[in-house]
């Protein structure tokens, strides 16, 4: 194992857990890559020795070091040295470091402006995410949650709305922004009558991947897709009748007889449409059975690892209100700017 992993550090992810435990073998996989990290037992991800080694070699290798070590201001300037980018995996309290901050964009290549010293933390993230909405998961916590910031990121990648806090991930302006959100339907026209449900994993936070986004994105950009309507749950903040949010076992069906949350919570008193105290799957089922009515459809979108527990629900009332149901795969992590040009089906 040592000569395997001393020859392609990667290797480690398929060694035995006590090798993967191993600070010799460890030691000699991060040295190859860094990123050899990832498969490192919790401890070694904890091991300050072993992780200088991997993110000496590549900085973005702190995004698998332990919480304790990401807020250690010796490692990550190591890290940032090596690769201004790794700066989205420090502490917030990293990230608030003016010091580690301005050292880290000098590190992150071509921005398209120049981080000059007597800038402020704020002017220089917002500088950066005009040019790179996705710098925006570089940023702490407080700029993440500031408007004029965020705007900026969205309008340049529109994705980038996943590392908003403080509400601005479910906020009008910037979902409309993002492009995940059409305007109202007396400013939006669309071709074809029928209407759609789009059935994909939550993707507006942090830890989510960002394939839901991308996907939603590109269904607005393709030829066909773009006529029609569509319901993106996504876009909209939700309650839920479900303590655990998207348990199957839970009676909850998206209708009024299932719904644990009342009538009067669940629908708005002038339009009698859901509103933001809705429980989500009585949304999701009112856009479904819209849908079905319109002679619609919808699209669900499984990822690598599967359908999300909430995608499962879906599926279920989908079949209770018998709408016709396209279901895309994937063996790809995200869709690239290339391939955003068609939906392959």
């Amino acid at each position: 194992v040592l000569a395997a992993v001393s020859q392609k550090g990667t290797a480690l992810q398929f060694a035995a857990e006590n090798m993967r435990a191993d600070k010799e073998v460890v030691l000699a996989a991060v040295t190859n890559d860094g990123w050899a990290l990832a498969d490192a037992s919790n401890d070694l991800q904890n091991d300050k020795e072993v992780v200088m080694v991997a993110v000496k070699n590549n900085g973005t290798a702190l995004e698998f070091a332990s919480e304790h070590l990401q807020n250690d201001k010796e490692l990550v300037t190591l890290a940032i040295k090596q690769n201004g980018k790794a700066l989205k995996y420090a502490s917030d309290s990293m990230k608030n470091d003016k010091d580690i901050a301005f050292m880290a964009f000098r590190n992150m290549g071509r921005l398209g402006f120049q981080v000059e010293d007597h800038m402020s933390l704020r002017d220089l993230v917002l500088a950066a995410v005009q040019k790179d909405g996705t710098v925006l998961r570089a940023a702490n916590d407080e700029l993440k949650k500031d408007r004029e910031v965020v705007l900026a990121a969205v309008q340049q990648n529109g994705p980038s709305i996943k590392y908003a806090k403080g509400g601005l991930n479910q906020d009008a302006d910037c979902l409309k922004l993002s492009g995940l959100w059409d305007d109202t339907e007396a400013q939006v026209t669309y071709s074809r009558n029928e209407k759609a449900v789009l059935s994909v994993k939550f993707s507006l936070a942090e830890q989510t991947t960002q394939y839901a986004s991308d996907f939603a994105l590109a269904m607005k950009h393709d030829r066909f897709l773009k006529n029609f309507k569509t319901y993106n749950p996504n876009a909209w903040c939700k309650e839920s009748c479900d303590p655990d949010f998207t348990n199957i076992a839970h009676p909850c069906r998206g209708t009024s007889s299932t719904c644990g949350i009342p009538e009067v919570d669940n629908y708005d008193a002038v339009t009698k449409r859901p509103c933001s105290k809705s429980c989500w799957r009585l949304a999701f089922r009112f856009h479904q059975e819209e849908s079905k009515d319109t002679n619609g459809f919808m699209i669900q979108v499984e990822e690598q690892e599967g359908l999300g527990d909430g995608q499962k629900i879906e599926t279920e009332m989908a079949k209770e209100v018998d709408l016709k149901v396209f279901r895309t795969y994937t063996n790809l992590p995200d869709l690239t700017a290339a391939r955003n040009d068609k939906i392959y089906r």
